[in-house]
């Protein structure tokens, strides 16, 4: 308390403003999904490799066999031909000789090569047929 020139007592001003422990800042006014409570109890964008549900301080990390681009509401999975490991913000094509043909693929599996099966990158299916440039049999 302080003084004021007219002789009353006021009430000090604080310099600081106080804030919010987290926990109530996300029953005040949760972000948006997408989001999450940054510093200061600002919402910002879910980092890529991670998602943001709903009212969330931390993002949680992107699940194997998906996707989180930066923004991401929820996990994307992984189109067939391409896997993730999690934590990304895409997916990565099978390289040559794999192949995945489902959805939410964590690793992509061999082609037989004692069967003569192989692939080019980012298949969905082995090929037994395909043609070898620069070999000669």
């Amino acid at each position: 308390m302080r003084a004021s020139t007219s002789g009353s007592i006021a009430p000090a001003i604080a310099s600081v403003t106080a804030r919010k422990p987290r926990s109530s800042l996300l029953s005040a006014a949760p972000c948006p999904a997408g989001q999450h409570v940054g510093p200061q109890g600002l919402c910002r964008l879910c980092p890529a490799g991670r998602v943001c549900e709903g009212a969330t301080v931390q993002p949680a990390l992107c699940s194997a066999g998906g996707y989180c681009p930066q923004g991401s509401p929820s996990v994307s999975p992984c189109p067939p031909g391409t896997s993730s490991i999690g934590g990304t913000s895409l997916c990565e094509p099978c390289e040559r000789g794999k192949f995945s043909n489902v959805t939410g693929t964590v690793s992509c599996n061999l082609c037989d090569a004692i069967l003569g099966e192989t692939s080019l990158e980012g298949a969905t299916a082995c090929d037994s047929s395909a043609i070898c440039h620069g070999t000669s049999y």
